[in-house]
Formats: structure tokens, sequence, C-alpha cells
């Protein structure tokens, strides 16, 4: 049995970068939110990650993830974690929510997933990213999160 997790809990954010300085930088952004952060820098290990904590009901609420990682395409990252967040509706009803972040265009994202829509990430964000536009997009997930939780 899963339990109802406190409203107040914080978002737990799953950060994927492999620029130190940057994802240094957005876990910083992150925790000063007052978010839970969990960083890595490629994208095999944070996907384990993922799988690890989502089969023991314990899923990350968001995955931020950058496009263009050395180890494998954030594509493959993405397309993971879609997969893997609708195997327990009960537990992600919506799936997990990805947002890319990319020095590239955001269609050059978006039509990678022209034709398996269900796997498109839910938002595309071209660096740079301001901290209060950060703080906007996450304010929205943990107002989302804290509903479930009284539900």
């Amino acid at each position: 049995m899963t339990e109802t997790k406190n409203p107040l809990s914080p978002l737990e954010i799953l950060l994927i970068e492999d620029n130190d300085d940057i994802r240094d930088f957005f876990t910083m952004t992150f925790l000063s939110f007052g978010y839970s952060v969990t960083a890595f820098g490629n994208g095999r290990e944070s996907i384990d990650d993922y799988i690890r904590r989502y089969d023991a009901d314990n899923p990350f609420d968001v995955v931020v993830t950058d496009w263009g990682l050395k180890d494998i395409s954030g594509e493959e990252v993405v397309r993971a974690i879609k997969t893997k967040s609708k195997e327990k509706p009960q537990l992600t009803p919506q799936g997990t929510p990805v947002i890319v972040v990319t020095g590239y265009e955001k269609d050059v994202v978006y039509r990678r997933f022209l034709e398996t829509p269900e796997s498109r990430p839910e938002l595309v964000l071209k660096k740079p990213i301001l901290p209060p536009d950060f703080e906007t997009i996450l304010a929205t997930y943990q107002q989302q999160k804290n509903s479930r939780a009284v539900q």
C-alpha cells in the first residue's frame, strides 16, 4: 500500500546535465526554491536511478534533462522516462513530466516526437534559462503534487 505523502513535501527533481557548471547552477537554483534534487552527469545512470525509484514506488515528480548529453541522447532519456512512467498509472497517472533544456531551437526537439506524441516532453526550454522562469514552471508542478496528495 502506498501512503499519501505530506502535501507540503517538496518537489523531487531528477536533473540530468553533463556540464558540471550548468548542473551545479541548476542544482543550487532548484534547492533555493525549496525542492529536492538528485543530479546526474550522464543519461544512463540517471535512467537507472529513475527506474530503481519508480520500481520502489517512489518516483521523481519531475525530470529536467539536457538534450545534448555525451553518453546517450536526450531523446533516449525522454523516451525511457516516458515509457517507464506509464507502467503504473495509479502511481503516475499522467506519466512523469519531462522538461528538456537545450541550446537548440525547440522545434528541433519536438520534431523527434512527431510519430510518437505520447513520448514527447511536456516542455522544451532554450538556454539560457533564467531562475524566475524555472521557478514559475516548477511551482506549477509543486501545486499539482500538493493537489494529488490531498485527494
